[in-house]
């Protein structure tokens, strides 16, 4: 599903989101992409499709670091996002129940902040999001976290 902003802008992101895990991708008009890693020096692209909303806090924290959080300091981690979008299963949080696409479109503006430390966000003039399952469904739940 593409996202047009401009075409007169420099980059465009690709964002390859799936149950479990995510990649971005990133280029400047017809150059090769660069996938971003989350580590630097090492080829860490895949982002865990999770978050964490932290103890009696109203943070949120997304990827390895929610794994990580959650065996360490507890919170209610809440993983498979893009199923929990889907299938619309709302889900249940410090006693707040959400919609799920809203959880999903907080990891991928999460997501999307990381690349925004290497890209200026001004720049961007498309971004794709890809899927192995791309079907009315998908595009429904896309839309929705379009809107968000």
């Amino acid at each position: 599903m593409l996202f047009v902003r401009s075409v007169e802008k420099k980059y465009m992101i690709g964002f390859d989101l799936g149950n479990e895990s995510a990649q971005m991708s990133y280029s400047i008009q017809a150059s090769e992409p660069e996938t971003l890693s989350l580590a630097e020096g090492r080829e860490e692209y895949d982002i865990p499709t999770a978050l964490l909303k932290k103890k009696a806090e109203n943070i949120w924290i997304m990827g390895s670091e929610a794994i990580r959080a959650a065996a360490e300091d507890g919170g209610a981690l809440v993983m498979e996002l893009l199923d929990q979008a889907l299938y619309e299963n709302e889900v249940t949080v410090d006693g707040e129940t959400s919609e799920p696409w809203v959880l999903l479109s907080l990891f991928i503006n999460k997501c999307l902040s990381l690349l925004f430390e290497k890209i200026p966000k001004t720049q961007v003039g498309a971004m794709m999001i890809t899927s192995k399952r791309m079907d009315p469904d998908m595009v429904a739940v896309m839309e929705k976290v379009q809107e968000r």
